[in-house]
């Protein structure tokens, strides 16, 4: 284990690592406890932003980027340059293209996103059918909203827009809309439970 104070013209306190850590960098900027655990390799190039409490392990971080807080990089992963990654995402055993934002709750699991790409709060690939792991490929430019999921194998082809809440399992094609949403149902009248009937008679709450 090795606790690194100061990285050439590094800013900001500690970083902890554990295995071989590579900076090909003249700038590193690591919040306050913040945490590299290192598999093999990690490397990290040129400017870029580790947040607080976040862990990169064998994985490759790019010029320009910005990680956490909170964020868990895992072995496999490349991410492009200028790219963002955000609290509570969890990236493995994927590449990441330039200005690709990932800013918040999403699990990204072997994976291919391009250039330009935007992910939202809570998207995830599903990438395991219970016996074997599948390939999710974003081309560049795509717009995947929040709360979707992605069942892989998949392919998201360039310009595509995801609509919010979206299950997708069927291939998206370039620069086409698609929303997968289950329709709202809405029951007049509804019958209470038992409990419930005789709270209201009774005048009670139901707790």
């Amino acid at each position: 284990m090795y606790r690194i104070r100061y990285l050439g013209e590094s800013r900001f306190y500690t970083c902890i690592c554990w295995g071989i850590c590579s900076f090909a960098c003249r700038y590193e900027v690591f919040g306050s406890r913040c945490t590299t655990f290192c598999s093999g390799y990690a490397i990290f190039c040129f400017v870029y932003e580790i947040k607080p409490f976040s862990s990169v392990e064998g994985a490759e971080i790019g010029e320009g980027c910005t990680v956490g807080p909170f964020a868990r990089i895992r072995p496999g992963t490349v991410i492009g340059k200028n790219s963002r990654v955000g609290n509570y995402v969890e990236i493995k055993a994927s590449i990441i293209g330039d200005d690709t934002k990932i800013s918040h709750l999403a699990y990204i699991g072997d994976a291919h996103i391009g250039n330009h790409v935007n992910i939202g709060a809570g998207v995830i690939t599903c990438n395991f059918d219970g016996k074997r792991k599948h390939q999710t490929y974003i081309g560049d430019h795509a717009f995947v909203g929040s709360n979707s999921a992605l069942v892989a194998p998949l392919e998201v082809q360039e310009y595509a827009f995801i609509g919010a809440g979206s299950t997708i399992s069927r291939n998206v094609n370039s620069g086409e809309l698609v929303v997968e949403r289950g329709e709202i149902r809405r029951i007049k009248n509804r019958r209470a439970p038992k409990n419930e009937r005789k709270s209201q008679l009774s005048g009670k709450s139901a707790d």
